[in-house]
């Protein structure tokens, strides 16, 4: 996706004009807390989502892409 916000647009589209089953993305550089931004802006499909971004935001401000001090 290249981040949320630029890919969840594409994500939308494709549900639309193709209506796949399944829809499989990485990238999307969500924390935790902001998982539920699939189900806010996608909503026809159940989403399920882990986040590579938990033990930086554990470890404190995020800074950068990679949210490394």
């Amino acid at each position: 996706m290249h981040g949320f916000n630029n890919g969840y647009h594409v994500v939308e589209e494709l549900s639309i004009s193709v209506n796949p089953d399944v829809f499989i993305v990485q990238e999307h550089w969500l924390t935790p807390a902001n998982l539920s931004k699939f189900d806010e802006n996608i909503p026809q499909y159940l989403c399920v989502g882990t986040s590579a971004m938990r033990t930086c935001v554990e470890s404190g401000v995020l800074r950068g892409r990679h949210g490394f001090s």
